[in-house]
């Protein structure tokens, strides 16, 4: 996931005023299925990784491990989890990279809001870290291998789609979105690893 990522930041800085030739070619298929008629689907699923709706969200699952389950060490790995990956190193590659956004510097129309950098896609980063670790502690409880991947495959899928619904509006480049992919899926996966081999175990203990 690092390789991938530092693969698509790999290109220097001034290339950000020109269009990548992966990000042309992506975008050539992409512009061919935009349509009026699911334009407003596309907009509701992007919503699913707005900073507001991410807060909501992890605001419930954190009053859920505090007040139902005590788990107190959870909820504060869960929450500095979120906080530090999805909200702070998102805040600093953003500013780090400063590419402008497509629809600034392409005429690409945009076809909803966005505001701040471009690369990496805060809400391809910030959906795979939130949603990755609720269903990580969801599927903790199951025993049947066939359900609990079915759950994680769901949860990827939807995360893929919120990073196709960046490209399709017009907000992000392609490789924007599999940035932001990439370096959240390796911040989950870090989080993880934490999570099984110092917390779990001493909650075990």
């Amino acid at each position: 996931m690092l390789i991938a990522f530092f693969y698509f930041a790999s290109f220097s800085k001034n290339s950000w005023n020109n269009t990548l030739y992966l990000d042309e070619i992506i975008w050539q298929y992409i512009s061919k299925i935009r349509n009026v008629e699911i334009t407003p689907e596309i907009i509701i699923v992007t919503r699913l990784a707005d900073s507001w709706f991410l807060f909501i969200v992890v605001t419930a699952v954190t009053a859920y491990l505090v007040l139902k389950l005590k788990k107190y060490i959870v909820a504060i790995w869960f929450c500095l989890s979120i906080i530090f990956g999805a909200l702070l190193l998102n805040y600093f590659l953003k500013n780090y990279y400063d590419r402008p956004r497509p629809f600034e510097i392409n005429q690409i129309e945009n076809l909803a809001h966005a505001s701040g950098y471009s690369f990496p896609s805060g809400h391809s980063m910030g959906s795979i870290i939130t949603y990755l670790l609720i269903t990580y502690l969801l599927t903790k409880k199951i025993n049947n291998n066939f359900w609990r991947y079915l759950v994680y495959i769901m949860a990827i899928f939807l995360c893929l789609l919120i990073a196709f619904t960046r490209v399709y509006l017009g907000v992000h480049y392609p490789t924007d979105v599999m940035a932001g992919f990439s370096i959240g899926l390796y911040w989950a996966l870090g989080c993880i690893i934490l999570y099984r081999f110092i917390i779990n175990k001493g909650e075990n203990n």
